[in-house]
Formats: C-alpha cells, sequence, structure tokens
C-alpha cells in the first residue's frame, strides 16, 4: 500500500511538472542515447547507473548539470545543442569542414541549392496547401541550401584566419 501512495504523489508531481521540464528530461535522454546509453554518464562522470536515471526519469526531480551536458555534447552528439537552438528560436545547423574546393565553386554550389530550395518551395505551396510529406522534401532542399552556404563561410573564415 506504501508503494501505491509513492507512486500516486509521483504521478501528481509529473502532471505538474511543466513541458519545459519534460522536455529538459527528453533532451538528457536523447543526449544519452547518443552516447550509447545511460552508462555514459557512469563512465565520464563516475555517476552510478540509477543517478544517470534519474537524469531522465521525469518522475525525479534530480537534473544534470550544463557543464556534464556540454561534456557530452560534441559534433556527433548533437541533442542538447538542437534543443537549445530551438529554445532560443533557432535552428542548429552544424558547420562543416571547409571543403578543399575554391571559394568561386563553393559560392556556385550554394547558388544553385539556393535556387532549388526556392523552386521546391513555390511549386509545394503554389496549389495554396503544403502536404506533410511536401514539407519535409522542401525542409531537406532547405536544410542543404543552408549546408553549402555555410561550406562557402567555413572556406572564407578559413582564408581570412589565414589558413
Amino acid at each position: 500500500m506504501p508503494r501505491d501512495i509513492a507512486r500516486a504523489a509521483a504521478d501528481r508531481r509529473l502532471e505538474n511538472r511543466s513541458p519545459f521540464q519534460r522536455q529538459v528530461k527528453d533532451c538528457v535522454a536523447a543526449l544519452f542515447r547518443e552516447n550509447g546509453g545511460h552508462k555514459c554518464a557512469v563512465d565520464r562522470f563516475g555517476v552510478s547507473l540509477a543517478r544517470a536515471y534519474r537524469f531522465t526519469d521525469h518522475h525525479c526531480d534530480e537534473q544534470i548539470s550544463f557543464a556534464r551536458v556540454a561534456a557530452l555534447t560534441s559534433a556527433k552528439t548533437m541533442a542538447a545543442a538542437r534543443y537549445l537552438a530551438g529554445l532560443a528560436g533557432g535552428t542548429f545547423l552544424p558547420l562543416p569542414a571547409p571543403k578543399e574546393m575554391p571559394p568561386l565553386v563553393l559560392l556556385a554550389d550554394a547558388v544553385d541549392s539556393h535556387a532549388s530550395a526556392i523552386s521546391s518551395a513555390v511549386r509545394a505551396l503554389a496549389d495554396g496547401k503544403i502536404e506533410a510529406s511536401e514539407a519535409a522534401a522542401v525542409a531537406k532542399t532547405i536544410d542543404k541550401a543552408l549546408w553549402n552556404l555555410t561550406s562557402l563561410r567555413a572556406k572564407l573564415v578559413t582564408m581570412a584566419a589565414g589558413e
């Protein structure tokens, strides 16, 4: 019986959690998955596996520190970066490594991909509505255009640094 009472209390706490609190726990869970599971926290920070699970359990108040989230974030583990960019009203787009191509070729690629992105968006919206599959395809085309533009930017930043 006491276990049922404790579970009911935990469920009430969960109901009172804000969407923000739930999203933070979900973000940490995604970050752990990207790093190979909850055991990553055990290995990296010396916490118990039970404590690592509490970091992602919606019924628990325990939170992981920002410093630990930062330590788990890398070019291959971007859940926290995507989440924080969304909170700030943006979209996370990792910068590509500078390509070994002349800047003019990179500019041409960026222009081509931007024209394709704009064209696909206009076509998808021409009938006044857009289906979910069309929206996903257009978003993918826009992502490619942004990636090409950031490739050009990365190259120019490298050149400006004298490399």
